[in-house]
């Protein structure tokens, strides 16, 4: 069993790292140069990781997710990000409906919005605008953005999609097992421009799919965005559904709907969600103690709190004040890493 440790204690700033999770606060900080925020909306014990290697203007990685998790992200504002999803279930990026083995965009100084069902597992590179731009218009005549044709998502050619996905498997996973073959200048940047050139290619060979469903989905975002940060401002006050519902002045239905369509759980579950997960940060950092971080975040009854507490992250309060959460690295994975 590999020993945990604090995300301080591990190199951050090295070219190769596998690293595994047991705290969703924990997995947002593995990746270097994001900034992300995780709110775990299924129960259980959380497990994840991250495998990155990073080359000259190019940065491969693979992360893997136990649980269902409502991810926020924002990269440096010079990169694309070019992804593909090794789960099977269904999951929504950038306000639209995601299927299994999609090719999935982000652009740059573009915000992350991305919800999976549990045990997601995505693999993805972010690769420098400039790079990416003065290949595109070598390879195409044309800039990213027109190739891209203004989609988040792409629907799947097989050719394409599986020679980009097995490009970056094949470079990931040996440059994890074998870090010292991306020490080389040379090598480094010839894998780059190779996963470059796979990622234009791949995105070059795809159509967008319809935009339809994407505008319901992005109000509906928008309204949930709006809500958290109402939870996050009162948190001893613990909202009401109907207080939610005044301040976004809609109807219970309107909300709640918004809420299925965005996460999949309905709004009272989440106002509880995102006060665990406050409570948890603070019991996990030995800012506050159990009682007081649940009287902080609105549980005036400690032992429901207790009891939420455990179906929502697979153990007691006093277990995380006791043995906090942290990170460990680890091989890199020959199965399904969730497993």
């Amino acid at each position: 069993m590999p020993s945990h440790h604090p995300i301080s204690a591990l190199p951050s700033s090295s070219r190769v790292a596998c690293v595994g999770s047991n705290d969703p606060f924990l997995q947002s900080r593995i990746l270097p140069d994001w900034k992300q925020d995780y709110t775990q909306l299924s129960c259980g014990s959380f497990k994840g990781g991250v495998a990155r290697a990073s080359l000259d203007g190019v940065q491969v990685f693979r992360e893997w997710i136990n649980q269902s998790v409502d991810q926020r992200a924002a990269a440096d504002s010079d990169i694309f990000m070019v992804g593909v999803t090794l789960h099977q279930g269904a999951s929504s990026w950038q306000h639209r409906e995601m299927r299994a083995d999609s090719l999935f965009i982000l652009r740059p100084g573009e915000e992350a919005r991305f919800r999976a069902t549990s045990d997601n597992d995505i693999l993805a590179a972010t690769i420098d605008a400039s790079l990416l731009e003065t290949l595109s218009q070598g390879l195409y005549g044309t800039g990213t953005s027109e190739l891209m044709g203004g989609a988040s998502i792409l629907r799947r050619d097989h050719e394409a999609f599986d020679r980009y996905k097995s490009l970056l498997l094949s470079a990931l996973g040996s440059a994890v097992r074998h870090p010292e073959r991306v020490d080389g200048e040379y090598a480094r940047l010839q894998l780059s421009e190779e996963i470059a050139i796979a990622a234009l290619q791949a995105m070059g060979s795809l159509s967008a799919g319809s935009t339809h469903a994407a505008q319901d989905h992005r109000v509906h975002r928008a309204l949930v965005d709006r809500a958290r940060a109402f939870i996050l401002d009162h948190p001893s006050g613990n909202p009401t559904v109907a207080q939610l519902c005044e301040h976004l002045r809609m109807s219970p239905r309107g909300l709640h709907d918004a809420f299925v369509q965005v996460l999949g759980v309905n709004p009272s579950t989440y106002i509880r969600q995102v006060r665990l997960h406050q409570a948890r940060r603070e019991i996990a950092r030995g800012v506050l103690g159990v009682s007081d971080a649940a009287l902080r975040w609105g549980f005036w009854h400690l032992g429901m709190f207790s009891r939420y507490y455990k179906r929502q992250f697979g153990e007691l309060p006093s277990d995380t004040r006791r043995n906090p959460p942290g990170l460990a690295l680890r091989a890199w994975p020959s199965a399904s890493p969730t497993d």
